[in-house]
């Protein structure tokens, strides 16, 4: 009875109702569970990428270091002189922002910033609700901002759905949720709001709150007004469209939406509002951070170094905001650049009237002769010369075998060019061949200042102007002439030679094998006079070529090649008779290192131009340690100290133009160097030594053929020496610098003693007039 009661009773009309409702909301409770494990699932699956659907997720921990920071490089002196980017932006810390600025990014953003872990779900469903109706608006929090900031999720993604258009913004806003989350988990708010700031693209390439303050207020973050900070602010929902240097009026209004966002969140009070409206946008971009155009052939060079330096220890140069610092004094490099373009302007208008008047017809243009290449080999140079641009590289390739209409065609193909001028650069209705012949007669050079006794290169200039002239003629290879026989006189003092002993200074013929063939060498004396015999003093003092080749004869060319590999030249020579009076090519910022060994009492110390770098916390990841080796001994380094004084003490000597800048010699000061000119006039050297620096100077036209034709307008002493002259009267009177005039340092007691027990004394200056009470003894030998 009781299961038929039972039976009646489910089955009446009202308990099937319940039953059915009871039955149905099982199965919706059970879609409800399904869909959230099927929710659960996908996350999962996104997490783990799996089958490789959705790709892989960044690591959170990574953050910080993911942001892309400039790299600067900084001058001896503290100067900022060059940032390296990909995107310019330099980070802050939150206590570095102004209130102003996080209070407009959160009412303008993110209103519910500090409530949500990431996703704020109202503002998401909000924004699909304004879209549908027509109104575009995002839902991202800041935080998921600061993912594709930081990530570039969007263009980063690597999964087989982003493939699919449909799928591809779900995938990249599930990836997103996820890290956003994950960023919450591992960061403060705080720390958030301040990678953001220190990562969003403010226009005009400034990225970072830093940079945008500096680049369109001049100010600091700390200093930003909240006027200010609204228009920075108004700037991230499209820096082209509200870009004040551009759209003034756009950019202002944009400002104001902003300020009435702060007003409606209670973070301005009316009034301020009121007044804060009213105020012009007032930019302050006429003072904005630059590094200006401060030695750009140091900083090109620096910069090679530097990207090799980063490819071996796996740093980018343009975004892990390394703190390179350098050699580099601006003031001396200021003065440097000063003397080169006050020397070289004037330089130039009188190698002009030279070429003019001597060789007026070298360039002439095309003469219809049978071979143009063997009879005139100036025109077919030029062509050669033009041959090296992509842009006419094929159509001479394409005329090469109608020599004579090509050089035409290339004459009378007139173009529209940007020419070099010492009036400044201009625009120029030109043909080719006339645009090459104006460039190869422009005189160019290179000056180089270190420090003896560190190596430590403080000026550096490679050139005449790097826009137009980017080859660095520091570290290219001439011949240098005479200034290497310093380098054949310092191994004859190794082998047991003095400066007062005597060599004939007379015509000469060596003979000598070369690959197996015998041949003959007469070296002559630039002014074709001799004076039989001298000492070696007055033998390089007044750069007597024959002394310097018998003395190359007597102690080998071999012995010359390792004296200067000892002292710093690195570049392949031959050992020929001709080694001493610099037939081989040599770079400036090899001799300059040689020369610095005699003064660094003959130890060669490694020319360098970084001192330390420094990642981006802060920690030192290098710290220069140039080589350092034995050149010479002591004794042989004092001799060539005072072999260097000759060429402004002996009669005749090569340095004694240096006497029309008197201001050198006050304080009795000592300066030493030597001159050096090539073959044909087409190199002029000089480099000199003071107590202090060692500067090396040279001068000539990028192509070797283009030439002075007369010793009295091409002898070094007439080009590259006066540049020194001015240059260092500049430093001397900048008195800033701390660079005095003075003797060199004093020789040790033992190594004076020494000199005076050898009687070696007789032809050089007097040294030993006094001893100084801080005379420290060194061995003489070394």
């Amino acid at each position: 009875m009781l299961g038929i009661f039972k039976a009646i009773f489910y089955f009446t009309p009202l308990n099937w109702r319940v039953f059915w409702r009871m039955h149905w909301a099982g199965k919706v409770v059970s879609l409800i569970d399904c869909l959230l494990l099927l929710i659960v699932v996908f996350f999962i699956s996104v997490e783990i990428n799996f089958l490789g659907l959705y790709g892989y997720l960044p690591d959170v921990n990574a953050s910080e270091n993911q942001i892309a920071i400039t790299s600067e490089m900084f001058s001896a002196d503290g100067q900022l002189i060059a940032k390296y980017y990909a995107e310019n932006r330099m980070p802050v810390s939150y206590k570095e922002i102004a209130p102003s600025a996080i209070d407009c990014l959160i009412a303008t953003e993110d209103v519910r910033f500090y409530q949500h872990n990431g996703i704020d779900f109202t503002a998401f469903f909000s924004a699909i609700w304004a879209n549908v109706s027509g109104e575009k608006r995002g839902g991202s929090t800041i935080t998921q901002q600061l993912v594709k900031n930081i990530f570039k999720t969007r263009q980063n993604s690597e999964g087989l759905l982003s493939y699919i258009d449909a799928l591809r913004t779900p995938n990249h806003k599930i990836k997103e949720w996820l890290m956003a989350v994950r960023i919450e988990k591992r960061y403060t708010k705080e720390q958030i709001l301040t990678m953001y700031l220190n990562t969003v693209d403010f226009g005009n390439k400034a990225f970072g709150i830093r940079t945008a303050a500096q680049t369109y207020f001049n100010a600091l973050p700390t200093q930003l007004q909240v006027t200010e900070s609204a228009l920075l602010i108004g700037l991230l929902k499209g820096t082209s469209l509200y870009d004040p240097l551009r759209h003034e009026r756009k950019a202002l209004d944009r400002r104001n939406v902003v300020l009435k966002q702060l007003y409606k969140y209670n973070k301005l009070a009316k009034r301020d509002y009121e007044i804060a409206i009213k105020r012009p946008i007032g930019l302050r971009t006429s003072a904005r951070e630059s590094v200006g155009n401060v030695a750009p052939y140091f900083r090109n060079a620096a910069a090679k170094f530097l990207e090799d330096w980063c490819k071996k220890n796996k740093y980018n140069l343009y975004t892990d905001g390394l703190k390179i610092y350098t050699t580099l004094d601006t003031r001396i490099q200021a003065h440097a650049e000063a003397a080169v373009m006050e020397h070289m302007q004037s330089m130039q208008e009188k190698f002009h009237l030279h070429w003019q008047y001597a060789y007026q017809d070298m360039f002439a243009g095309f003469r219809r002769q049978d071979s143009l290449k063997d009879k005139y080999p100036h025109d077919w140079f030029l062509v050669e010369m033009l041959q090296k641009e992509e842009k006419y590289r094929a159509f001479i390739q394409q005329n090469k075998s109608r020599p004579f209409q090509l050089l035409d065609s290339l004459s009378n193909m007139r173009r529209k060019m940007r020419i070099f001028t010492w009036k400044g650069q201009r625009d120029s209705l030109i043909s080719p061949i006339d645009s090459v012949k104006h460039h190869l007669q422009i005189l160019q050079t290179g000056l180089m200042t270190i420090n003896p006794y560190n190596g430590q290169v403080k000026a550096w200039v490679g050139g005449i102007d790097f826009d137009f002239f980017a080859f660095d003629h520091i570290q290219s290879k001439r011949q240098p002439g005479s200034t290497f026989k310093p380098i054949v006189y310092a191994e004859a003092f190794e082998q047991g030679r003095k400066p007062c002993d005597t060599e004939l200074d007379a015509p000469v013929v060596i003979q000598y094998t070369e690959n197996g063939e015998a041949k003959t060498w007469s070296p002559s004396n630039s002014n074709f006079e001799y004076a039989g015999m001298v000492t070696l003093r007055k033998a390089m003092g007044t750069s007597k070529n024959t002394v310097t080749a018998r003395l190359t004869e007597k102690i080998t060319p071999k012995a010359v090649l390792k004296r200067a590999k000892l002292m710093g030249i690195t570049t392949e020579m031959k050992a020929v008779p001709s080694i001493g009076l610099g037939s081989n090519l040599v770079s400036l910022y090899e001799m300059v290192g040689a020369y610095a060994s005699i003064q660094n009492r003959g130890e060669w110390i490694e020319p360098h131009f970084i001192t330390h770098i420094k990642d981006r916390n802060g920690k030192v990841i290098y710290q220069a340690k140039p080589q350092k080796r034995p050149a010479m001994s002591k004794r042989t380094a004092f001799y060539m100290t005072d072999m260097l004084r000759a060429g402004i003490q002996e009669q005749g000597g090569t340095s004694q133009a240096l006497w029309e800048y008197p201001e050198l010699f006050e304080k009795e000061n000592e300066i030493g160097g030597k001159t050096g000119t090539s073959s044909g006039y087409a190199d002029g050297w000089y480099i000199g030594v003071t107590r202090d620096l060692v500067t090396g100077i040279w001068m000539g036209a990028d192509d070797y053929r283009i030439h002075y034709h007369s010793p009295e307008a091409g002898e070094a002493s007439q080009t590259a020496l006066p540049l020194y002259g001015k240059y260092m009267v500049r430093l001397y009177n900048d008195t800033d610098l701390g660079i005095e005039r003075g003797k060199y340092p004093d020789m040790s007691p033992e190594l004076r003693d020494s000199l005076i027990a050898r009687r070696d004394y007789g032809c050089l200056t007097p040294y030993v007039a006094k001893k100084r009470k801080d005379d420290v003894p060194i061995d003489e030998d070394r």
